[in-house]
Protein backbone atom coordinates (compact mmCIF):
# COMPACT_ATOMS: atom_id res chain seq x y z
CA UNK A 1 0.00 0.00 0.00
CA UNK A 2 2.78 2.43 0.95
CA UNK A 3 4.78 1.50 -2.17
CA UNK A 4 1.77 2.23 -4.38
CA UNK A 5 1.27 5.64 -2.76
CA UNK A 6 4.95 6.59 -3.19
CA UNK A 7 4.76 5.72 -6.91
CA UNK A 8 1.76 8.02 -7.35
CA UNK A 9 3.58 10.83 -5.52
CA UNK A 10 6.73 10.53 -7.65
CA UNK A 11 4.87 10.55 -11.01
CA UNK A 12 3.45 14.13 -10.83
CA UNK A 13 6.86 15.51 -9.78
CA UNK A 14 8.40 13.91 -12.88
CA UNK A 15 5.67 15.46 -15.05
CA UNK A 16 6.25 18.89 -13.47
CA UNK A 17 10.00 18.64 -14.17
CA UNK A 18 9.31 17.60 -17.78
CA UNK A 19 6.87 20.50 -18.23
CA UNK A 20 9.41 23.00 -16.84
CA UNK A 21 12.22 21.65 -19.06
CA UNK A 22 9.91 21.72 -22.11
CA UNK A 23 8.93 25.35 -21.40
CA UNK A 24 12.61 26.30 -20.92
CA UNK A 25 13.53 24.56 -24.20
CA UNK A 26 10.73 26.32 -26.09
CA UNK A 27 11.69 29.72 -24.65
CA UNK A 28 15.35 29.09 -25.59
CA UNK A 29 14.32 28.04 -29.11
CA UNK A 30 12.16 31.16 -29.59
CA UNK A 31 14.98 33.36 -28.28
CA UNK A 32 17.49 31.82 -30.72
CA UNK A 33 15.08 32.28 -33.66
CA UNK A 34 14.48 35.90 -32.60
CA UNK A 35 18.21 36.62 -32.37
CA UNK A 36 18.87 35.00 -35.75
CA UNK A 37 16.23 37.24 -37.32
CA UNK A 38 17.76 40.35 -35.71
CA UNK A 39 21.29 39.69 -37.00
CA UNK A 40 20.40 38.81 -40.60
Amino acid sequence: MIDGQSKYEIQPIREVILNISNEFFMNHLMLMLYLQRQFQ
